[in-house]
This record gives structure tokens, sequence and C-alpha cells, in this order.
């Protein structure tokens, strides 16, 4: 599936060594490759978030995307407060 990064989602990588933004990358494409075959991702622990969808990059870290037509859309990244505090903000 194809993946997609909002500028949001760029924003809030922005501050991270650039090895650290390259293992992030590569968790996108892992997720684009596995989306919707259950087994596949069970070790990147993809779930529902609300109208969103959620994985680990790290036990505290979160990415957050929106599954559209076109494909998966990462619109936040942060761990666990951060996304949860980014929920009630938008009133989900």
């Amino acid at each position: 599936m194809r993946t997609f990064v909002t500028s949001s989602f760029e924003r809030c990588l922005k501050d991270l060594p650039a090895e650290r933004r390259e293992e992030i990358i590569g968790i996108i494409r892992r997720v684009g490759e596995q989306f919707g075959k259950s087994h596949a991702h069970s070790g990147l622990a993809i779930r529902p978030f609300g109208a969103e969808y959620e994985c680990r990059d790290a036990i505290k870290n979160r990415l957050v995307f929106k599954l559209k037509p076109d494909g998966l859309w990462f619109v936040f990244y942060g761990d666990h407060k951060a996304v949860k505090n980014r929920s009630k903000n938008l009133g989900s």
C-alpha cells in the first residue's frame, strides 16, 4: 500500500537525529507493505485508534496514520502521552 507523510508528521521528526528519522521511515515502509495482513504486522502492533491507526516504533513512541482511498497518511509521531493529548485536543 502507498504511504504518505504529512507536513505535521515531518514537524514531529524535525528535531530527531538523522539515524532515528531513517529508522522511522523504515517502519513506515513496513507498515505500507504489511497493512491489512493481520499476522504479518503483529510485530508492528498496528491497531485502530479512533478514526485513525497507530503503531509502535519503540515502547514509548507511536506513529499515527489514517487510511484513505489512495493509501496510508502518517499524521503524527510522539510518545503515548503526546498521542493521547492530541486525541483529546482533536475531540476523538
